[in-house]
């Protein structure tokens, strides 16, 4: 019977009065001093301004990445023959210049062109080598 009397009591279903401290039942719910909070329709709030500026810098960094790799890229790519000679006879290019870009190759590995020469004559004279002694050893084999 206990249970029944405080549950009436207690818990009404009204809403309760701004200032009956006294009612179990009781909790601030009215001018909790969020009177300066604005609503999203009437203006932006800081945050989602905020939030929009750091995904317009990144896209930004993106574009402005995008744009040194696509230069970096055309500016390591040999002109075709036709284009080299129309480069080469509108622009005045003094020699030490064009000597330094003839010295500069972009690799990946510290292997050179010259080096792969040197790799492919050394070859050229093993595998020379291999046909000879293999043809010594066939005579060999029929004597």
């Amino acid at each position: 019977m206990q249970c029944y009397l405080h549950y009436k009591t207690v818990f009404t279903g009204a809403p309760s009065n701004l200032y009956d401290e006294t009612n179990p039942d009781w909790a601030p719910s009215q001018q909790l001093g969020h009177t300066k909070l604005k609503t999203a329709r009437s203006s932006p709030r800081k945050s989602t301004v905020r939030y929009q500026r750091k995904v317009q810098r990144c896209e930004r960094a993106a574009d402005i990445s995008t744009a040194k790799i696509l230069l970096e890229m055309r500016a390591n790519i040999d002109p075709a023959p036709e284009e080299a000679e129309d480069i080469g006879a509108s622009s005045q290019q003094s020699p030490v210049a064009a000597d330094n870009e003839s010295k500069c190759v972009c690799t990946q590995t510290e292997t050179t062109s010259d080096d792969i020469r040197n790799l492919q004559q050394q070859f050229n004279i093993i595998m020379a080598e291999k046909v000879a002694l293999e043809k010594n050893i066939a005579y060999n084999d029929h004597k």
